[in-house]
This record gives structure tokens, sequence and C-alpha cells, in this order.
């Protein structure tokens, strides 16, 4: 009952009084009970982690800034999620800890269909300039990703899908939509060569997130779902034509997809040019090199915006590149940094899994947050009992 209980959660999980008074944090405590011989059994394999969090800790007390006790408590939060999310992530691929996950699909299918469902209704309250969602005062931290006035007016003025309007379910954001729907899709993975009821749920995920229009869920699917199942030969046959068929009914059913994202990155429309993959992968890219040569060991949370203001490009601050989990990892952490995403994503145990690892820091900053934790160490113990499944039914 606690997995499912969990599981029912997940749409929730940024609902909260305060940071830590949250779903979250909730989400989090219930799956540390859950699995906490589990996880204490996979610190054996999670030392080179615990070293790291020893590190971090070490250059955040060197660098004694002004703000040293909240800089402090971030890096000590992230590390020992760090080393949770390592430990748990290894020993849930040796050993699975769910013994019958296929009990929870009915649960996973529900969920993924109230998601498409809301997604289907904002398109339509939102075309008419109407906000149909969780109040902003029911979210744990502030947020400026939902619809504003001036988005109704632009929707209005242009039509349903301009104005920066887009289905966020029950979330904050589209983005934040895509990391909840991908880890999802991660969960169903193993069974998609031997279930269609799997088969079915991936579809719908790919049609939510369409919905939504987030172009980071799109890249995230084609490398955790199309990638893999491209290794099977049927598989790839039955996703190509079903991509083909999508793109090419999708404009009757006002799923015009291609169309949308050629008008994010052109700027037509009456969208503005999409900034996303700039701000997210080129801009941090580019001043990565130069940041690292001056903070080898990076810079305290506090100290971030000071640290990369001379290095960004024109127009540019460094608040609007802070969404890349991966890149914030290098900015606050440096080289030590480095060693952590390594050791992360080496955990994973298969190509998917690793691959979602790898996703689901690009879609918010903070990579080892409290509900980052709750969601991925969900979704690795699902699939990979999942994965077991699938072995025992083939």
């Amino acid at each position: 009952m606690l997995d499912v209980a969990m599981l029912l959660l997940t749409p929730l999980i940024q609902i909260g009084a305060s940071y830590y008074v949250s779903v979250a944090i909730l989400l989090s405590v219930a799956e540390i009970v859950r699995w906490f011989r589990p996880l204490i059994s996979g610190l054996q394999w999670a030392l080179p982690a615990i070293v790291l969090f020893a590190v971090i800790l070490m250059t955040n007390v060197a660098q004694f800034t002004g703000s040293w006790g909240s800089d402090l408590l971030r890096a000590g939060r992230e590390g020992l999620i760090f080393v949770l999310l390592v430990a748990g992530i290894r020993e849930f691929t040796r050993r699975p800890p769910i013994a019958d996950p296929t009990r929870l699909l009915n649960v996973i299918a529900g969920i993924l269909s109230g998601l498409l469902v809301l997604c289907l209704a904002q398109r339509i309250f939102y075309q008419s300039g109407v906000y149909f969602g969780i109040p902003v005062d029911y979210f744990a931290v502030e947020s400026k990703t939902l619809p504003t006035e001036a988005a109704f007016e632009a929707a209005l003025t242009y039509g349903g899908r301009f104005g920066g309007l887009r289905p966020n379910a029950t979330f904050r954001e589209p983005s934040y939509l895509a990391f909840v729907l991908i880890s999802f899709a991660i969960m169903v993975v193993p069974l998609m060569g031997t279930m269609r009821k799997a088969r079915w749920m991936l579809a719908m995920i790919f049609v939510t997130g369409a919905v939504s229009h987030s172009v980071a869920f799109i890249a995230a699917f084609l490398l955790v779902v199309i990638v893999p199942a491209m290794a099977n030969r049927r598989h790839a046959v039955t996703l190509a034509s079903g991509g083909l068929a999508l793109v090419v009914l999708g404009p009757l059913l006002g799923l015009d997809i291609l169309g949308y994202l050629l008008d994010r990155f052109s700027g037509t429309g009456g969208l503005q040019a999409d900034l996303s993959t700039e701000a997210r992968i080129v801009v941090p890219f580019q001043v990565l090199a130069g940041f690292i040569v001056e903070h080898p060991f990076g810079v305290a949370v506090s100290r971030f915006e000071d640290a990369l203001i001379p290095l960004m490009p024109g127009g540019m601050v460094p608040s609007e590149i802070a969404h890349n989990g991966l890149f914030n990892a290098l900015f606050l952490y440096g080289l030590p940094g480095a060693a952590m995403l390594i050791v992360y994503l080496r955990s994973a145990g298969t190509l998917p899994l690793g691959l979602y690892l790898l996703t689901s820091a690009n879609f918010n900053g903070a990579l080892f947050a409290p509900d980052k934790f709750a969601m991925i160490l969900l979704a690795v113990a699902v699939s990979e009992s999942m994965r077991r499944a699938a072995a025992a039914r083939q």
C-alpha cells in the first residue's frame, strides 16, 4: 500500500506550505522509511560518493562567505541526497526492491490518464484566457513560471498555443511535467517488449508531453525510450510508424508538434524565439571553461551570481542559466562536482536508466533537491523491479 500511496503523491510533489513543509519532503521521508535497509546496504557501494560529500563540505567551509550557514546547509543537503541516490540506485539495480511491481501498472495508468485529461482541459481553458490549475499559493516554492495576465492576453490575441501558455497539469511549469512524465516512462520501459499495456502507457506519456509542447520532453523521450527501443527492430518499426502518424495526423487533433517547435525556435507565430536551449546548454557550456579556471572548486551558492557576472555574454544574467542541474553541479562544486556527476551517472546499470539520470538534470535547476530525490529514487525502484518482472515473463 505504501508503494501505491507514494505513486499517488507524485502529481502533488510541488505542493506545500514551504520548502521543508511539502509533499516532496513527505515523499522523501516515506521512501527512506520504505527502503531504509536497502539504502543502508547500498552505502557499501557509495564510498566514492561519501568521499566527495566530505570534499564539497570542506570547500564550502573554506570559502566562509557572509551567508556561510545557508551555503553549508545547501551543500550538506545536496551532498546527502547525492550519497543516498548513488546508494539506492546501485542497490536497486542489484536487488530490485518491489516484489510484484506489475500490480502498480493500473495505478500508473490512472495517474497518466489524469495528467492527460488535465492537460487537454488546460489547453481548452488557456485558449479562452482562463487559468485552470492549482492556485499559485499552494506551491511550496514561489513560482514565476505559471501563466500571467500578459500571457493570457497574448493567448487571446494570437491563439491558445501562444503567449507562453502551455499545459502544466499539477506542476509549476511544463518542463517539470516533462520530468515527471519521463520518470513514469522509465518505470514502464522494461515491459515495453512483453506487455501491450506498457506500450499504450508510453504512447499516453508521449501524447501528454506533446500537448504540453515541451522541447525538453521530446529530447528526453527520444533518449530514454526511442534510442533503447531501436535495438529491437519490431519496436523500432512500431515507434517509427506511431511517430509518423502523430506528426501527420496531429494537426487534425490540434497537436501540430513540428509547427510549434519551429515557431519556438524561429520566433514566428506570436512566440518569442525559444531561449531554453541557449540558457540551459549553450551559454553554460561557453562560460564553463573560464569559470573552472577561476574557481576549480566551485563557488558557494551565495557567490554564484557575482562569480558568473564577468563571464556572461551581453544581455544575460547568471540566474538565466541556472536551469540545468549538470552545469549547476559544476558551477557550485567545480572539479569535485564533475566527479560527483561521473559517480552518479555510473551508478546506473542499464542504458535507459543512465539516459534517464542524464536527462533528468535538464528539467530543473537543482539536481540533488528533495523533490528530485523522491521522484528519481521511486522511478528507479519501480523501473528495476519491472525489469526483473519482464525477465521472468520471457
